[in-house]
């Protein structure tokens, strides 16, 4: 039967088919750089528009606790407390022994290697380490990674024969647009935005996080949902308690309170990533609070 899309009348029966080998990607990370993660998949993604048909290959990005064992890793390397660096070596070496292709990113912003004392020594390190087995390199920010992976990824992949047998993937990480409140805030954010309310209007929540993405040097808020798992994260820092239901509430509200008011919009990865809108910022200079980085030479725009 012939259906309707977007106007158009189209049969089924009318799609070209195309074989293509699928290789499971994991995405490794601790969740302070949750926003990368979610930039990774999103390159996936773009690599897999561009490529798919061409080069009949299909990477599935997985979530870290569904996939025990894929086709290719990327890894986002530095000591967080909770997740000893030691841990994502030991899955890394496993990588490398079975010759898989291995992406490892070492983050120099925010506070990447300030925790439990680490120092720039451990990029170093880690880039000796690695040489010559696997792709390692550092970034900045989330533009200088996603830049990065994109070109990296589509070196790596010219190397990658079809013929390799990939493992089966498990289900693939959430797209979370089902997401209904994500896709109405979204919304939201891309239509006019209201006047900045008064500073005593603002929950203390939604103050706290508008502040701390206004000292990231692209005034990135990232918010990813997985079933019953919410992380909101800006300039490094993870505001939700893992296990904790009513904190979790808490800061959901808080994030949809900054979407509905128009101070943070939309900025891409399927409803994962925002960005402090011009009328954010307009409330943000009325408390004394300026951005950092390329967003201040920008003039906030």
């Amino acid at each position: 039967m012939p259906r309707e899309a977007y106007g158009q009348t189209f049969s089924p029966f009318t799609a070209m088919s195309s074989p293509a080998t699928l290789f499971s990607v994991k995405i490794a990370s601790p969740r302070d750089v949750a926003m990368e993660a979610a930039m990774a998949c999103d390159v996936i993604r773009e690599w897999n528009a561009g490529h798919a048909l061409r080069d009949h290959k299909v990477l599935v990005p997985m979530a870290e606790p569904a996939a025990p064992s894929c086709d290719m890793l990327v890894a986002f390397l530095h000591p967080t407390p909770g997740a000893p660096m030691e841990t994502m070596e030991i899955e890394i070496g496993s990588y490398l022994n079975e010759t898989k292709p291995v992406f490892i990113y070492l983050s120099e912003a925010r506070t990447a290697f300030g925790h439990a004392g680490a120092t720039h020594e451990d990029a170093e390190l880690c880039k000796s380490r690695y040489a010559g087995r696997a792709v390692v390199d550092s970034f900045k920010d989330e533009k200088e990674f996603r830049a990065r992976f994109a070109q990296q990824l589509e070196a790596a992949l010219q190397l990658v024969p079809n013929s390799l047998a990939p493992c089966q993937p498990p289900d693939p990480l959430p797209d979370d647009e089902s997401d209904s409140r994500t896709t109405a805030a979204a919304s939201a954010a891309a239509s006019p935005s209201p006047t900045p309310a008064p500073a005593a209007e603002i929950s203390t929540l939604a103050h706290q996080l508008l502040f701390a993405a206004c000292d990231d040097p692209e005034a990135y808020i990232g918010r990813l949902k997985d079933g019953n798992t919410l992380k909101i994260q800006a300039n490094g820092q993870q505001f939700v308690p893992p296990g904790d239901d009513a904190a979790m509430a808490q800061w959901e509200a808080a994030f949809h309170e900054l979407v509905e008011r128009g101070y943070i919009r939309d900025a891409g990865c399927h409803g994962r990533l925002f960005q402090i809108s011009s009328d954010g910022f307009a409330w943000l200079k009325t408390q004394g609070k300026s951005p950092v980085g390329y967003i201040a030479e920008l003039g906030s725009v």
